[in-house]
């Protein structure tokens, strides 16, 4: 129908997370093996995409397809004196946003 685009939504969401400084992480006694004490742990800022197309069907039917995080963006990777081993490749004390990358979704909505 003509007039299929009235019964679209899209929507476009930027979000950006500041640089984050970590000072607990390397500041009076290393807590981890060969971390320097002097230093500070700096994570870079990140721009984190999320995108969505819904239309409604009809007969109280609406389905939506999106993904979250889009871009695929990870946060700063530790140092490597700071992984346990590599077991830790993102910090577990700061973080500006999740390390799990792109999330894929669609959902189906039936109105009663």
């Amino acid at each position: 129908s003509s007039d299929l685009y009235k019964n679209a939504s899209f929507q476009l969401r930027n979000s950006f997370y500041g640089k984050v400084i970590d000072p607990d992480a390397f500041v009076g006694i290393s807590r981890m093996h060969e971390a320097s004490v002097t230093s500070d742990e700096t994570y870079t800022g990140r721009l984190i995409t999320d995108i969505s197309f819904g239309l409604d069907l009809g007969n109280k039917i609406s389905f939506t397809i999106g993904a979250n995080n889009i871009l695929d963006q990870y946060p700063s990777k530790n140092r490597r004196e700071s992984t346990a081993g590599n077991q830790f490749v993102f910090s577990r004390r700061t973080s500006q946003f999740g390390y799990t990358g792109r999330f894929l979704f669609g959902k189906f909505l039936f109105h009663l």
